[in-house]
C-alpha cells in the first residue's frame, strides 16, 4: 500500500492596506516545499485590496476559501489602516474558518528589530572590551562576552543569546506538524 501525503492548504487573508513584500512571504517560503503546501489568496470581499501604496492587488479567491484551510494567514497591514475595531466584513470572514485550522500572522519586522539590537549589544560590548585592551579607550570595567569571568554578566549574555536563538531559529512544525493528516489510501491517520 503507498501512502501520500495530503497537501497541506494555506490560505492567506489579504487585508486592506497590505504590505505587498508581507503579502508574497508565505507564497515564497512555504512554495519552495516540494508540493507539501497549496498557498491561495483571498480577501474578505473577494475583491482586490488596496495595499499599504498607491496601487491596489487582485486576488483569485473570496471568503468561502477560508473553510477549507488548514492554515490562515492574516497578513499584516500599514497601521494608519487599521480600524479601532475589526471590521464586520473581516470578522464575517474568519467566522467561516474551522476550529481546527490555524490563524497565524506575520511580523517580521520586530523580530528582525529584536535579534539587531542583541547582535548589536554583543558587539558592542566586545569591541569596547577590544579597544580597552589595546589601549584606544579608557577601562570601562566590561567583561568580554562569554570569555570574561563575572556571573551577572554571563546570567545576562546567556539570556540575551537564548532571546537571539530563539528569533533566528528554525520552526520545527514547518517540518512535521501533530496536525496534518496523512491520506494513507482507506482512512485518515495523523
Amino acid at each position: 500500500m503507498r501512502h501520500v501525503e495530503r497537501t497541506h492548504r494555506v490560505v492567506v487573508l489579504a487585508l486592506d492596506g497590505v504590505y505587498p513584500f508581507e503579502l508574497g512571504i508565505p507564497s515564497r517560503i512555504l512554495g519552495a516545499a516540494d508540493g507539501r503546501y497549496e498557498i491561495l489568496t483571498c480577501s474578505v470581499d473577494g475583491q482586490p485590496v488596496r495595499s499599504n501604496a498607491d496601487f491596489t492587488i487582485g486576488v483569485e479567491h473570496g471568503p468561502e476559501i477560508l473553510a477549507t484551510a488548514d492554515t490562515v494567514v492574516i497578513t499584516p497591514v500599514s497601521s494608519d489602516r487599521m480600524p479601532a475595531e475589526l471590521p464586520e466584513q473581516v470578522r464575517a470572514a474568519l467566522a467561516l474558518v474551522r476550529p481546527e485550522a490555524r490563524i497565524v500572522s506575520i511580523c517580521t519586522g520586530a523580530f528582525v528589530l529584536a535579534a539587531a539590537g542583541l547582535v548589536t549589544q554583543f558587539g558592542l560590548q566586545a569591541l569596547i572590551n577590544i579597544m580597552v585592551n589595546v589601549q584606544l579607550a579608557p577601562s570601562k570595567g566590561m567583561t568580554l562576552p562569554f570569555i570574561s569571568y563575572g556571573g551577572s554578566s554571563m546570567l545576562a549574555l546567556s539570556i540575551g543569546m537564548g532571546l537571539l536563538l530563539a528569533f533566528t531559529r528554525r520552526n520545527p512544525y514547518l517540518t512535521r506538524s501533530p496536525y496534518v493528516v496523512k491520506w494513507s489510501g482507506e482512512s485518515l491517520t495523523t
